[in-house]
């Protein structure tokens, strides 16, 4: 039963969303993105609504730059330029230029640049002449991946003091390519710094190493006590216990919906994150 006011906000021109959840004195952001399509239907004494929504959506459908720069172009006011234009924060993409020493923001494009067509392609065509996989976008600001690697930030440690539920889970996944790489399974307390492309550090009786998530899932209920976040990663760095046999042998749901962050949509490969599906919001009258 969205309030009236908020419930027509959603409805406007260019209209976000907002998601934060936790526990008491820490909430955290889930997600920030577009507002796509509400719907609301009316459910026995609930009136209940459903949003999708995606992080960057304005800018993967409707962005476009056309644009030529001469020679001697810095790669940081390229992005400064696509940003802008698009919207999406840049200031991380090009310290992480810095810090990888990419010829990055202190070099420039001796021939020039032609930028033409739709945003999200300039973001992936600029990132791969810099020597990374992928260009994606996460809280509305741009990340340069690499495969299998991690987007820099500080660590997020899972342990069973810090939230860690059950035992992690391996399984099979096969990759857009065709091959097959392992993917760990873990279940936690809600934790929103769990997020696509951040370094995990995972310390159980089972596993204990290094990973890069590849997608993350948050559930939860309003009217009840349990939130979690379930995600997948793929080794990054890993220690096994010797004892243990080998292995090989990324929504916010309140009620019963789901919402989960993504990389920009018709981009990426799908296997880097997730989309998010829909935000169901329901309490009952009185």
């Amino acid at each position: 039963n969205m309030a009236a006011d908020t419930a027509a906000a959603t409805k406007q021109k260019d209209a976000k969303i907002l998601l934060s959840a936790g526990y008491r004195g820490e909430m955290r952001l889930l997600f920030v993105g577009d507002v796509d399509l509400v719907t609301t239907e009316i459910e026995g004494p609930d009136r209940v609504t459903t949003m999708k929504a995606g992080d960057g959506l304005n800018a993967a459908r409707t962005a476009r730059q056309f644009e030529a720069l001469a020679s001697a172009v810095n790669p940081g006011r390229i992005l400064e330029r696509l940003g802008r234009n698009a919207g999406i924060a840049v200031k991380d993409a090009i310290d992480r230029l810095r810090t990888d020493g990419v010829g990055a923001a202190a070099s420039t494009f001796a021939n020039g640049i032609v930028l033409a067509g739709p945003i999200r392609e300039q973001f992936q065509k600029f990132a791969e002449s810099l020597g990374y996989d992928t260009a994606a976008i996460r809280d509305e600001a741009l990340l340069f991946y690499r495969e299998g690697k991690h987007d820099g930030q500080q660590e997020v440690s899972l342990t069973p003091r810090s939230g860690l539920i059950g035992s992690p889970t391996w399984a099979k996944e096969q990759t857009p390519l065709g091959a097959t790489r392992d993917i760990l399974k873990v279940r936690s307390l809600l934790n929103g710094e769990l997020q696509p492309a951040r370094l995990l550090h995972v310390q159980s009786e089972q596993v204990d190493g290094w990973f890069v998530i590849q997608s993350v899932t948050h559930t939860g209920d309003t009217h009840g006590a349990d939130l979690y976040s379930g995600l997948e990663a793929i080794p990054f760095r890993t220690t096994w216990v010797p004892s243990l046999p080998n292995p090989c042998s990324r929504s916010f749901a309140i009620g019963s919906s789901e919402c989960t962050p993504h990389f920009l949509e018709g981009s990426f490969p799908s296997i880097l994150g997730s989309r998010l599906q829909r935000l169901r919001s329901a309490s009952r009258v009185g």
